[in-house]
């Protein structure tokens, strides 16, 4: 038997397509219907449809669909005929509830989100497709019970406007793996970075493309360790320029100038974190974790991180605290400890805190096996 289809095409008859709306309506009004019944309804479709003409409407099929249904359970057979005609009832919600928040989007600034800025064209057209794609996973995907608990405030599901594509939410990426023998993004090959202010300048850019491939925070773990081997090869790189120039305190110099290109790539990390949009619209929420340090090089990126944070930006006199990155210190009782070797790492950290009001602390409590498990901001 052929099924004319709306669009004027026949299709042969499946009925396994007729099985899964069957499913998809009882999960919407949380009734599990069983084999035998799901079999009955099937049955009750044949036999209907072999008194009739070789071809069938889709209109007609679904007909005999809903009555086969109303025998079995009406709750159910009612969920089938409202999500038959789901586009009809989206296309007039669309006229109302909807069509006001796409107003509110053109014409408020919307704070709501520290990383999200509804002043920007780009945030405005993710907003909208937002509004859309949450209307659309409430109607497609839950139950009117679970609807109705949303309405009265009994649940909250966090981040809904997300929910409808195949993402997921937060990201500790390994980006050491990434830098480590260089790697390919957008078709673009990338080479290992020599140097610090390239490798800072790899890790903005992994963050604003990880960031933009899903929904929440995205964390780069222990960045102090990351980048200190990128630090000493910057210190090296000065170190062989200076014996060449004949320069009696070449590693001063050397250090000095490593320093330096460390705190400005740094600063220009911040900036672009909380200046530069996504493609999803928002800033990047990114947070980095750091202080477990296990060398001069660690403990220096580190030291760079905070007084990076505490001088702010701007014009001298004006100068602003960035929001992100969110800073984690990982506090380490046998290093941080007084009388310990990093001690004054620890002290320049609650002096930040004082300051910026980040970092944020995590210890032994967040260690497992000896690893720490770094937060999505805290």
């Amino acid at each position: 038997m052929k099924v004319l289809k709306k669009d004027g095409l026949f299709e042969d008859f499946n009925g396994e397509k007729i099985v899964n709306a069957i499913k998809k309506s009882s999960e919407r009004v949380s009734i599990v219907l069983n084999e035998t019944d799901i079999d009955n309804v099937l049955k009750y479709v044949h036999s209907q449809c072999e008194t009739m003409n070789d071809d069938i409407s889709v209109r007609e099929l679904h007909g005999i669909v809903e009555r086969a249904l109303d025998t079995v359970n009406t709750h159910v057979a009612k969920s089938y005929k409202d999500y038959r005609n789901y586009k009809v009832e989206y296309g007039i919600y669309l006229m109302n509830d909807i069509e006001s928040q796409i107003k509110k989007t053109l014409h408020e600034v919307d704070r709501e989100n520290s990383n999200s800025n509804t002043r920007y064209i780009s945030t405005k057209r993710t907003e909208i497709s937002q509004t859309f794609s949450k209307e659309m996973y409430q109607k497609m995907y839950l139950s009117k019970d679970v609807l109705l608990a949303i309405k009265l405030g009994y649940i909250y599901i966090h981040d809904l406007k997300d929910m409808l594509l195949p993402q997921f939410n937060c990201c500790l990426s390994d980006v050491s793996n990434i830098l480590n023998g260089g790697f390919e993004m957008e078709g673009v090959h990338y080479n290992e970075p020599k140097d610090i202010r390239t490798a800072v300048g790899q890790v903005g850019d992994i963050i604003m493309v990880i960031s933009a491939q899903h929904f929440g925070g995205h964390t780069v773990p222990e960045i102090d360790k990351i980048l200190a081997k990128y630090y000493k090869m910057t210190i090296d790189k000065y170190i062989e320029k200076y014996k060449e120039m004949g320069v009696r305190e070449y590693e001063k110099y050397a250090k000095k100038d490593a320093y330096n290109d460390l705190k400005q790539s740094l600063q220009g990390l911040e900036v672009m974190l909380n200046t530069v949009v996504s493609a999803r619209g928002s800033y990047p929420f990114t947070t980095f974790s750091f202080g477990n340090v296990d060398n001069k090089y660690e403990a220096e990126v580190a030291k760079a991180i905070l007084e990076v944070r505490m001088e702010g930006h701007g014009k001298k006199g004006k100068k602003k605290t960035m929001i992100f990155p969110k800073l984690v210190f990982l506090h380490h009782e046998e290093k941080h400890e007084n009388g310990c070797e990093y001690e004054w790492l620890y002290n320049l950290s609650v002096k930040c805190s004082s300051k910026c009001m980040y970092p944020d602390y995590i210890g032994k409590n967040h260690r497992r096996e000896g690893k720490y498990v770094s937060p999505m901001g805290k």
